[in-house]
């Protein structure tokens, strides 16, 4: 089952290459990592707020991955790693439904 979540946000960091130059995917998109799929939400573990915030121009473009690579509307949604008390390092993907 683990596979599978690694698929899904390898997936879906594969679509987002195809829409942002290197730089950006490599600074802001490729850090982050799925945390959890609940209802419509999809939330993503990035290091810092102000990451978070870094991320959220590309939310729409984010939110058209998953719906490519899953065939459903999610919305994006963040939390730091110090949240979940966990190193990025050693974060495992959670749950997904």
């Amino acid at each position: 089952m683990q596979e599978n979540y690694e698929y899904l946000m390898e997936a879906v960091k594969e679509k987002a290459k195809e829409g942002v130059s290197s730089i950006a995917y490599e600074t802001w998109i490729s850090p982050a990592d799925l945390y959890l799929i609940e209802d419509n939400v999809a939330t993503l573990v990035v290091p810092t707020p102000f990451f978070a915030d870094q991320l959220k121009p590309y939310e729409i473009l984010l939110q058209n991955c998953f719906r490519a690579v899953t065939n459903k509307i999610y919305n994006i949604n963040y939390i730091t790693a110090d949240k979940i008390g966990q190193d990025l390092r050693k974060y495992k993907y959670v749950k997904y439904k």
